[in-house]
């Protein structure tokens, strides 16, 4: 298994579904997957700034699993609305839909979990007349109905570590936990965060004064988005469930 950081959308599109169909398993087509988020988007007048794909592949270079980020204009100067969705075509994930929100000025993705659905690709369940492809509409409707929700919650728990001046000893303690406890952060991701601490554009550096756990926030998740497909999403949701709980976020 190879895993590669980025593909372009219509690499993940038009991949084909690698036969693994079985009497209690059932791949769903990316492309299914993404022509429903396009024409839900299209139906309540959203606009995607831009999207992002990270995939695995097969030996021969054949795309796996995905992991599919789409990011939606907003009012808002500083956030956009993220909607996230993982698939594969040999168990390896099962499908899954996330929402919450982006920082524009990084593109770092912040997702709580607390909508996340979860669907096993499985064919018709025995006495119910309902399909994977018809469940997975289903969820997917339930996303966008949180979507304005979701996005409102985690801005709001953001802006509040706006206000959290934390201590470089502080800060090494939440890294610590997230790399020896969660094991959500690499080695190499661990050079990432190290490297923004310091050298960041975008935030403000551990040695400020007025450093805040916004800051810090956003130099661990700079870190995610080397994440591979298969924990992604586990490692976002991880992350901001830390920072949520240490700083008692509304």
């Amino acid at each position: 298994m190879k895993v590669r950081n980025t593909s372009t959308k219509e690499e993940v599109y038009n991949a084909p579904i690698i036969p693994w169909s079985s009497d209690s398993y059932t791949p769903i087509s990316n492309k299914f997957i993404m022509d429903m988020l396009t024409d839900k988007i299209q139906n309540l007048g959203l606009t995607v700034k831009n999207e992002d794909y990270r995939t695995s592949l097969t030996s021969d270079g054949k795309i796996r699993g995905v992991i599919g980020g789409l990011n939606v204009i907003t009012d808002s100067a500083d956030y956009g609305q993220r909607i996230m969705f993982r698939n594969s075509y040999d168990k390896s994930m099962s499908f899954a839909i996330v929402v919450g929100s982006l920082v524009w000025i990084c593109e770092n993705g912040c997702v709580s979990g607390d909508y996340q659905y979860k669907r096993i690709h499985r064919g018709v369940i025995t006495g119910d007349t309902s399909t994977t492809q018809e469940d997975i509409v289903e969820n997917i409707n339930g996303s966008f109905q949180y979507l304005e929700t979701a996005f409102t919650k985690v801005t709001g728990q953001l802006d509040e570590l706006k206000h959290f001046q934390i201590s470089p000893k502080e800060s090494y303690e939440l890294i610590g936990e997230l790399f020896f406890k969660q094991e959500v952060i690499s080695i190499t991701q661990m050079s990432i965060i190290k490297r923004e601490l310091v050298q960041s554009d975008n935030f403000r550096h551990i040695g400020d004064t007025d450093f805040t756990a916004y800051d810090l926030y956003n130099h661990i998740t700079e870190s995610l988005k080397s994440s591979s497909p298969y924990t992604y999403v586990k490692d976002h949701v991880t992350t901001h469930k830390l920072f949520k709980e240490t700083f008692n976020l509304s």
